[in-house]
């Protein structure tokens, strides 16, 4: 069974429904910024587990006598609280101190897809796992902006979301010669800078890529130029970017790594977001999703040789728009005869490959097919 919400201009999900109004078993799929971390701490006897320490904190300095805290360095929690925010490998050491933490609790998974991503998490998520299947919970929910097949929950009902007007979002699939990728993606953010635009650089490097890309900015001009990684994302300028969402008033690119896509979110303006290392397509939508006010340009780089596979990924582009292009027309002729909510709830059951334009037509989401495209490669 399926669930669908239409989220008006100015909605967030606390203004349609609440935690409890959800199935007692459920994924909720809403796109990030929808506000699922909001509706949860709404809740009462919610146990909240998120993947970072820092996105627990910052759900815990947003609500401090309702929402508890919880993870390696940490212990707020207190029986009056309504809410607690745990980070997935401590729910355990959490369940086994307090005892008050029982059926009559609620347990949301914040992130689902990383039950399927986050390789170096997997004992953690295992545990997680258990606890979700083999314990009495009142209702447990996991939730994801880009929720991915999974062998939990496949009995669970699906509650989509989707806006009225969906953000369009562009996007440049970008071939470069082996060994240039790091000038192509300065020249690109040089560009956008020279424009007046800030640039999002997403690189899974802390050490030689990062300096050599640091390098080529710097010989092209570019100026301002912060980092957001494990290493610093503790210190204070670090942290003064996840908890105010804007980049210092000096920054022009901001290279950061998964720390963005986990615990932050960016409500200055974008121009552009660089995807410069691999990265599974439902954390390419995480990341550029993580800039809220507008939709920046998002530039995909790949060499082009397919990691050795021989794939062709021009023809894998036209071929999978094609497919896209054809999806499209099927959602709008079943939205004729219809609520277009039928059209709505079966998009959102189908990747992202199309997505609906200003006039509510359904057309190839050409994001989604590079990130197609990118998983294949």
């Amino acid at each position: 069974m399926v669930t669908h919400y239409t989220l008006a201009n100015g909605q967030y999900l606390a203004d349609v429904a609440t935690l409890d109004a959800l199935p007692t078993r459920c994924v909720l799929d809403a796109p990030t910024g929808t506000g699922k971390s909001t509706l949860a701490t709404q809740g009462e006897r919610v146990v909240l587990a998120v993947s970072t320490q820092l996105a627990a904190e910052q759900l815990h300095l947003k609500m401090p006598t309702a929402v508890g805290l919880f993870h390696g360095s940490a212990d707020i929690v207190t029986g009056n609280m309504r809410v607690i925010a745990v980070v997935y490998d401590s729910l355990s050491r959490l369940l086994e101190r307090y005892s008050f933490i029982d059926e009559t609790w609620a347990l949301v998974i914040d992130e689902q897809h990383n039950l399927a991503l986050a390789s170096y998490r997997l004992k953690a998520l295992d545990r997680l796992l258990a606890i979700a299947h083999g314990r009495v919970w009142r209702q447990v929910v996991f939730m994801s902006g880009t929720p991915l097949d999974m062998p939990h929950g496949r009995d669970y009902e699906r509650v989509t979301v989707r806006r009225a007007t969906q953000r369009t979002q562009p996007a440049v699939f970008v071939n470069y010669e082996s060994g240039h990728k790091l000038a192509v993606a300065a020249q690109i953010a040089h560009t956008h800078v020279a424009k007046g635009e800030r640039v999002l650089i997403y690189l899974n490097s802390k050490n030689t890529a990062l300096n050599r890309l640091q390098g080529e900015l710097a010989a092209r001009g570019v100026s301002g130029i912060y980092t957001l990684n494990a290493d610093n994302k503790l210190e204070q300028a670090g942290r003064a970017v996840i908890e105010t969402e804007q980049l210092p008033q000096d920054c022009n690119v901001l290279i950061t790594t998964a720390v963005l896509v986990e615990s932050a979110n960016l409500l200055t303006d974008i121009g552009a977001a660089i995807i410069a290392s691999p990265i599974h397509p439902a954390y390419a939508q995480q990341f550029v999703s993580r800039a809220r006010n507008n939709a920046p340009m998002c530039y995909i780089l790949n060499n082009g040789i397919g990691a050795g596979y021989g794939i062709d990924t021009r023809a894998e582009i036209a071929n999978i728009l094609g497919q896209a292009e054809k999806l499209g027309d099927l959602l709008n002729s079943l939205a004729r005869p219809w609520d277009n909510n039928r059209a709505n709830l079966i998009a959102g059951q189908v990747s992202r490959l199309v997505s609906q334009d200003d006039s509510g037509a359904w057309a190839a989401s050409l994001l989604g097919v590079l990130q197609h495209v990118t998983q294949l490669v």
